[in-house]
């Protein structure tokens, strides 16, 4: 099943680039995991969860699905989670970062 939302990806992908980076951009936005995960003892109280997420693999050329983990928080910082956020031309994901 995997294999077939990879081949969907790779197959319906367009790829701009921009001075700085380049940007992988999709028609069909991939959907969750239906992996069931059991999330891991929290490592201490001042760390949050990040869910999992379809992640881009340069090398392989197509989305992995990346196992959602621990993050320490930062004093005085907010965690943004990712998400797919639609552009022209299709979906694009935007990793989580700290605000």
């Amino acid at each position: 099943m995997k294999r077939l939302f990879f081949a969907l990806f790779v197959t319906s992908m367009f790829i701009f680039t921009s001075q700085a980076h380049c940007q992988v951009v999709v028609k069909v936005r991939p959907v969750r995991s239906k992996v069931v995960v059991a999330r891991p003892l929290r490592p201490g109280t001042n760390y949050l969860w990040v869910d999992g997420h379809w992640k881009w693999n340069r090398r392989a050329n197509q989305y992995v699905w990346a196992n959602g983990y621990w993050l320490k928080r930062k004093r005085g910082r907010v965690y943004v989670t990712g998400q797919w956020r639609k552009v022209p031309g299709g979906w694009k994901y935007v990793p989580g970062y700290w605000a």
